[in-house]
């Protein structure tokens, strides 16, 4: 019984592992949305057509509050919107619950 536990906690690792997106920039695109809330998070749309992470919304993105440049990300995604420029998002592979995909740097392209 103890090694078909085992077995099931492996099996349901690999599943999960098998989930977990890779890191990489995206393609370019402009910000269709961009919502700052008190999830701890801001979000942000792009209608792109690379996304590396292999999350579920391949269109939204998130970044945390607490990582360290956290606010200039949210910074460049305003002014790249209100400017009507595109950006790239470097994802970081992680999916949270609604299959939004975490982001850990933004790059504006002229």
């Amino acid at each position: 019984m103890k090694s078909a536990w085992i077995a099931l906690l492996l099996s349901l690792g690999v599943v999960v592992a098998a989930h977990a997106g890779v890191a990489g920039w995206t393609d370019a695109a402009n910000v269709k949305a961009l919502e700052a809330n008190e999830a701890s998070r801001f979000t942000a749309k792009l209608s792109v057509e690379k996304n590396t992470s292999g999350c579920r919304n391949a269109d939204w993105f998130y970044g945390d509050y607490g990582r360290p440049g956290s606010e200039l990300m949210y910074r460049t995604l305003l002014e790249a919107s209100l400017a009507g420029l595109k950006v790239q998002l470097y994802v970081t592979g992680a999916c949270d619950l609604k299959g939004y995909s975490g982001i850990s740097s933004v790059r504006i392209l002229r």
